[in-house]
């Protein structure tokens, strides 16, 4: 083997580990959003814990809202209102989720195809990014946090 197909070999591999270091570095930011995910499932379920034995103590109360649900999205636009519901729920959302939550926050929409009005409405605006198809996150949770210097 001569140096050139030693260089070429070489030039070769150094390219199939850059794209295995990428892979690797994708997996893990995929890993630390899973985590995330499931933190925030763990909490769901101690609140679902607390509100079942507080009905089997006798300790449940009912507490008003001081807005209705339901009137939650009257007055926003499309994405302000998609914005504040995927704050809220801490995870990309495809614009069928957005729709129900929307809807049931009081949006109404009169278009015949309502998730194509959120998708069309999300992809203009640039504080949403496309992360699957018809899914949409906050390009802000979606940035690295770099730490501040003093």
């Amino acid at each position: 083997m001569d140096s050139e197909e030693m260089k070429a070999m070489i030039d070769g591999f150094a390219e199939m580990r850059q794209r295995a270091s990428d892979d690797l570095e994708e997996l893990r930011q995929a890993i630390k959003i899973i985590e995330k995910q499931a933190r925030r499932l763990e909490k769901e379920i101690e609140r679902y814990d607390e509100v079942i034995k507080g009905i089997q103590t006798g300790g449940f109360r009912i507490q008003v809202a001081a807005s209705p649900p339901g009137d939650r999205f009257v007055n926003m636009s499309i994405p302000d209102a998609a914005g504040e519901a995927i704050l809220n729920l801490e995870r990309p959302l495809h614009v069928r989720e957005l729709l129900e939550v929307l809807e049931s926050g009081g949006k109404r929409f009169t278009a015949a195809r309502p998730t194509v009005s959120i998708a069309s409405a999300l992809s203009r605006d640039a504080r949403f990014v496309r992360v699957g198809p018809n899914t949409f996150d906050l390009l802000e949770r979606t940035q690295p946090k770099l730490p501040i210097e003093e």
